[in-house]
């Protein structure tokens, strides 16, 4: 026993330390606060007891049940209690220590529990009472101390019991209705039920159980519900009452509890009789083949209603059944009144409908032969007699107009000739009465006809788009830059073709419009021609080109010659633009050889290594060209070295440098302000001169001022080595090239 309190260290402390709070505790020395606090506490009187508490899980068990008792201990002294256990003889002799730890202490303010169940004997008297008294021992500081608590709990009275109702959704019926029974079986008692079940054999429920939950438990207090349907009979006699007696059973153990309880209902022919009397008024047989002539879907739809609240059985499925074919006689007789009445544009039937055919009487009448033989079906058959007769009267009219309309669109009686001015709107005018003629063979004499008049209208259409494309406008005054003579005599051999009436006559005209426009297009056209090509030339001799002549200029110039219809002027013109383009492509061949001596074009710095040599070469091929302004301007741009112009440079003497010179530095001034520099007078602007250095691992060089005609040429000195520096002005045509070297 001593060691069965030896377990973990876990234990509750109260968050709130009641007793503890009054205690004063008295001031220390510092060297007494290091001290153990067991021995501290000791010191000091004993302030407070401890608090037990006795709980039983069910202070009212049955007998057999098992309880749980819960000792709750509260530490209110001001003292770490040690080795505290229990006795409690009531509770299976109970003797037994708290869990407190490790370290066995009991500190003020916590709360430590302990938990034992105990079983209440079967065979105890119902309403007996068990007391419980416990006491709780502990040691502080040496000295025992102890507290008793009390609880009790009283053995329940064990009643079992059990109540029934039932119910239906309806108390009157009708035979083959289905009604719903309600069984509301609840616990009365105060003892859990098990295995709830019912028998009713009026319903054939012999052994059902009722859902209580996966547990089988009927809990006091707790309603289970049973639904179950019923069909009452079909051959139920009216007014028949019919009872329903259940039976309803429970378990508390082996105690059975049992419930009854009864309802009735009344079995009622009313139903039947009233949707039996609906149906039958709708037919005038008794076989139900023919419905009343003044019968509507009113009458059936009332009909319906009646059947519609019988139950699903016999009776409601032989009504069902009449009133189908009730039904289906109705839209039989409405869809042929609708097909006789869809023959009329009026509701007094005296005229037919603008589309109506033989074909659609002929469906008419088929819809009424149909119909069961009645006033309805001879008066339908009296309406479909007069479609007839006025379908007839109709045909001859209709053919009279087609034949009319067909031979307006025609001037001549053989048909020939197309009427003056006729368009598509009369064609389609003409077909739409055509179609409306019934007879097939006539109608057929009137379309080949009307065939023919499209066939000459097309041809007519055709003519005209191929002379309106002549020209620009639609009045015609202009002709289209597109425009040929093989384009005007196409236009008008079509016109040609076409039969004589007043459009072709209009044609015509338009046609000698046509002609008498492109005559005075090409006398233009011609002045347009050589007037382009005499200002590719300098004179009427077309023996030199102009200077400012491009590729384009003998393109254009080319162009207009190539509208030109007249084949003798085209021929010479022609002529003309390749001798253009004879001289111009020896100007070409004369640029891109000047072009050969710079680095980016003419007027770039001439190419580096280039001689006075190359340049002269280049000049003498230049003076073979034919003379030309073309040719003048590109010897204009041969570039010349000037050698009269002097260098010096200030740092080293007053020192002339020649084309050649080199200029030798002693010293290289590098990444400093003290740069070498030459002067020189250039004889030229300096505005959008360029410098070119070879070399630029050797120097960097630029001009200042950028503007006069004479300046510095400053050096930034990079490294030892060689290098040519040229200065060229902004042209290209003027430059100067020195070596210099770096030593």
């Amino acid at each position: 026993m001593q060691e069965s309190h030896k377990k973990n260290t876990k234990r509750k402390v109260v968050a709130s330390l009641i007793c503890l709070s009054v205690l004063a505790a008295p001031v220390v020395s510092e060297a007494s606060a290091a001290q153990n606090t067991v021995s501290k506490i000791s010191s000091e009187e004993q302030v407070g007891h401890m608090i037990l508490q006795v709980t039983p899980s069910n202070p009212t068990p049955m007998p057999g049940e098992t309880i749980t008792y819960q000792y709750k201990l509260t530490n209110a002294t001001n003292k770490v209690i040690k080795d505290v256990w229990v006795v409690d003889w009531h509770v299976n002799m109970l003797q037994e220590y708290f869990d407190l730890g490790n370290d066995n202490a009991f500190g003020p303010g916590e709360t430590i529990t302990l938990s034992k169940k105990y079983t209440v004997p079967k065979d105890v008297e119902e309403g007996k009472t068990f007391r419980s008294l416990a006491t709780v021992y502990g040691i502080a500081d040496g000295k025992q101390i102890k507290i008793a608590g009390k609880s009790s709990i009283t053995v329940d009275v064990v009643k079992p019991e059990i109540s029934l109702r039932i119910s239906t959704n309806k108390e009157v019926v009708t035979p083959g209705e289905k009604i719903t029974y309600t069984y509301k079986i609840k616990n009365t008692g105060n003892r859990n039920l098990t295995n709830v079940w019912g028998a009713d054999w009026h319903l054939g429920m012999h052994q059902e159980y009722a859902d209580i939950g996966a547990d089988n438990i009927l809990s006091p207090g707790e309603e289970a519900t049973v639904q179950k349907e019923f069909i009452v009979p079909e051959d139920a006699e009216d007014e028949k009452l019919i009872y329903s007696v259940a039976s309803y059973y429970g378990y508390y153990g082996d105690t059975k509890v049992q419930q009854d309880s009864r309802v009735g209902i009344t079995v009622s022919h009313n139903l039947i009789t009233k949707a039996q009397k609906a149906v039958n008024s709708l037919f005038a047989d008794e076989s139900y083949s023919t419905l009343h002539a003044h019968i509507s879907q009113n009458e059936i739809d009332e009909a319906k209603k009646a059947v519609m609240l019988l139950p699903d059985a016999k009776h409601k499925h032989q009504l069902d059944k009449e009133i189908e074919q009730a039904q289906n006689s109705l839209n039989l007789l409405n869809d042929a009144r609708s097909t006789v009445h869809g023959l009329f544009a009026d509701d007094a039937h005296s005229k037919l409908g603008a589309e109506t055919t033989q074909q659609d009487i002929n469906t008419a009448k088929e819809n009424v032969s149909k119909l069961p033989n009645n006033q309805n079906k001879i008066d339908l058959l009296n309406e479909i007699q007069n479609a007839q007769r006025l379908l007839k009267e109709q045909e001859v009219t209709k053919l009279s107009n087609a034949q009319k309309t067909v031979n307006d669109l025609f001037l001549d009686e053989n048909h020939i000739a197309l009427n003056n001015g006729l368009s598509e709107k009369d064609i389609e005018k003409a077909l739409e009465k055509v179609q409306l003629v019934s007879n097939q063979k006539d109608k057929n004499t009137l379309m080949i006809e009307i065939e023919k008049a499209q066939n000459l209208l097309n041809s007519l259409n055709e003519t005209r788009k191929i002379l309106n494309n002549l020209f620009t406008d639609d009045y015609h005054t202009t002709l289209k830059e597109t425009t040929t003579q093989a384009n005007v005599d196409t236009a008008k051999e079509n016109v040609d073709q076409l039969p004589s009436n007043n459009d072709k006559k209009s044609l015509l005209k338009e046609i000698e419009k046509a002609q008498n426009l492109l005559n005075s297009a090409q006398a233009f056209k011609l002045q347009d021609a050589q007037k382009a090509i005499n200002d590719l030339f300098t004179a009427n001799d077309h023996k030199t080109l102009k200077a400012a002549i491009k590729q384009d200029d003998i393109d254009a110039a080319k162009a207009k010659v190539d509208q030109l219809n007249n084949i003798e002027n085209k021929t010479n013109l022609l002529k003309e633009i390749e001798k253009a383009q004879n001289l111009f492509s020896e100007l070409q061949t004369g640029q891109k050889l000047l072009e050969s001596l710079f680095t980016d074009g003419i007027g770039s710095p001439v190419k580096v290594g280039i001689t006075q040599s190359d340049i002269k070469k280049v000049q003498e091929e230049l003076k073979k060209l034919p003379d030309s302004p073309g040719r003048t301007k590109l010897l204009s741009r041969i570039p010349v070295n000037f050698s009269n112009i002097s260098w010096y440079t200030k740092q080293f003497g007053n020192k002339n440098v020649t084309d050649t010179a080199e200029i030798k530095v002693s010293k290289v001034y590098k990444n400093t302000n003290r740069e070498p520099f030459i002067d020189f007078n250039f004889a030229y602007t300096l505005k959008g001169s360029q410098i070119t250095v070879s070399n630029r691992d050797v120097l960097e060089a630029s001009i200042a001022p950028e503007y006069a005609d004479a300046g510095n040429l400053n050096m930034k000195i990079l490294n030892r080595g060689t290098t040519k520096v040229t200065i060229s002005s902004a042209d290209g045509l003027y430059f100067k090239e020195i070596t210099i070297k770096v030593l």
